[in-house]
C-alpha cells in the first residue's frame, strides 16, 4: 500500500550507526543553507555511540517482505519504536553521512528481541 504524506517538515540523517530528524523549518520559514548547515555539522560531531539495534535498523527493510512485516508488528507497533520509524518514513527524504560499505549479512534481527533506537530531535 503506498501512502502520501502531506508536506514533510523533516529530514532523517544517519551518521556512524545513528539517526536523526533534521527539522527544515522553523516557525514556517524554510531554513537558511547555513543554518541546515549547523546542525548537520552538530551531527558530524556527536560521538554519542548507537542505541542497542539502531545502526542496523535499515537492514531490516531489505529483508523478505514477510519478514518485515512481521518485525514491523512486533517491534514497531507502539513507543519509541513507533515514533521512531514514523520520523524516517515521514521525512522529506534521507541523508546518508557516511561513506562506509556495510555488509548485512552478518546481522541477525528477526532473532532479536529489542529494536531501540531514539532520533535525536535537533
Amino acid at each position: 500500500k503506498i501512502i502520501h504524506y502531506s508536506d514533510s517538515h523533516h529530514i532523517a540523517v544517519y551518521h556512524k550507526g545513528r539517526w536523526y530528524k533534521v527539522f527544515m523549518f522553523y516557525k514556517d520559514h524554510l531554513l537558511e543553507p547555513c543554518e541546515l548547515q549547523l546542525q548537520l555539522d552538530e551531527i558530524i560531531r556527536d560521538t554519542t555511540p548507537p542505541a542497542y539495534g539502531e545502526e542496523h535498523l535499515a537492514a531490516l527493510t531489505a529483508g523478505e517482505r514477510p519478514l518485515w512485516a512481521e518485525a514491523r508488528e512486533t517491534f514497531f507497533r507502539s513507543g519509541v519504536n513507533r515514533y521512531s520509524l514514523e520520523a524516517i518514513e515521514k521525512a522529506a527524504f534521507v541523508l546518508i553521512l557516511d561513506d562506509e560499505d556495510f555488509d548485512i549479512g552478518t546481522v541477525s534481527f528477526i532473532k532479536s528481541n529489542y529494536f531501540f533506537f531514539y532520533p535525536i530531535l535537533i
